[in-house]
């Protein structure tokens, strides 16, 4: 098949990484794969490190009619049988590009919740274009029934696919010595994009109450600060760990590319996301068997198992987190029991193979 990838985020988190890595899986099955992106984002850099044909526009944001008809003569002339897009902003600038097109099917992952109804007859018409809707989750799926001006048969829910071969339960030692971190350290560590969203800062705010019953305790931010925060987040992270007394406690790690290696490194994952649609890295958690403590947001709640496969806290409560941390420490059979079952789901859920034979069949029918 000839597949068309468009997204044209300037980020780089769970959303961007999936759909550069879908396309290579994809490609890898024999299909003819290209994907269109923003210039000089760092999807465009990271693309041509997967070695995954791709072609860069400038972009701006909703109405672009120049893009639109660059687009169209790109997607006219290419032969593109599916255009998969990855974000709903860009829907109004792909749709008008498919006029005239009618035999490229469109298909559009929804990786975000959608948190308000979109039922006006711009929304109507844009999403009578869309073949199927790939929500990541049950949440997902349950919103965009309500909000979207869709059909049932339009929308599915298909978790995210992973390489599930390349994690593993074995313990890091070596990252925690790089790091001077003993077996005594219990090391709680966050890894995501930097911002105010992702609750970093009620992590910081829960290391005092977690300290006073595990002293040994140390927080581990591992990620970059959001493209438009770059140089505002991190120091205000460390002002409050300075103005509690605790910023030996804290250390940051920036990107790491070797996310199996630094899961397994710590003691407890920690996802205090203000709201989180989908986590890629608390699934990546899951197949590493780390125990999780994670904010009751969004998908959150399915991906945890409603509490079976992690302990759920109070999003935005510092004092919250700091509970469940402690819960977890109290009782390390209880978190291995849950550690447990949530790498089985997780091994069963996102088999990648799986997922694929499941969007091949979508694109086919």
């Amino acid at each position: 098949m000839k597949i068309l990838h468009i997204c044209f985020s300037s980020a780089w988190g769970g959303l961007e990484k999936y759909s550069v890595n879908l396309a290579l899986e994809l490609k890898k099955r024999g299909n003819n794969v290209h994907y269109i992106c923003r210039k000089n984002s760092r999807m465009e850099k990271e693309l041509g490190l997967a070695e995954v044909a791709s072609s860069s526009f400038s972009y701006i944001k909703y109405i672009d009619i120049p893009l639109m008809f660059r687009l169209h003569r790109f997607i006219s002339a290419g032969g593109w049988e599916v255009l998969h897009a990855h974000e709903s902003k860009d829907l109004g600038t792909i749709i008008p590009a498919l006029w005239g097109l009618p035999e490229v099917k469109l298909f559009f992952s929804l990786h975000m919740i959608v948190p308000a109804p979109k039922k006006d007859i711009y929304h109507r018409l844009q999403y009578s274009c869309v073949k199927k809707i790939f929500a990541l989750g049950a949440e997902g799926e349950r919103s965009a029934k309500e909000n979207l001006p869709i059909t049932k048969e339009q929308v599915m829910e298909l978790p995210y696919g992973m390489e599930i071969e390349r994690y593993h339960s074995d313990r890091s030692t070596d990252l925690r010595k790089k790091l001077g971190f003993d077996e005594s350290t219990k090391l709680l560590g966050i890894l995501s994009r930097i911002e105010p969203l992702k609750g970093q800062m009620e992590a910081v705010m829960a290391l005092p109450k977690v300290l006073r019953k595990y002293p040994t305790a140390h927080l581990l931010i591992v990620g970059e600060e959001t493209e438009h925060l770059v140089g505002k987040i991190i120091p205000e992270l460390k002002r409050k760990a300075e103005e509690l007394g605790v910023s030996d406690k804290v250390t940051f790690l920036g990107y790491q590319e070797n996310v199996p290696e630094v899961l397994n490194a710590f003691d407890i994952f920690l996802l205090p996301s203000h709201f989180e649609s989908y986590s890629i890295s608390v699934i990546e958690a899951k197949l590493c068997g780390i125990p999780v403590v994670g904010a009751e947001s969004g998908g959150v709640l399915q991906n945890l198992g409603y509490g079976e496969y992690g302990i759920l806290v109070r999003p935005k409560n510092a004092g919250s987190l700091a509970d469940g941390i402690i819960k977890t420490l109290n009782d390390p059979k209880a978190a291995s029991m849950r550690s447990k079952k949530a790498k089985e789901n997780a091994i069963t859920r996102y088999n990648k193979e799986k997922i694929l034979d499941i969007i091949e069949e979508e694109y086919k029918s």
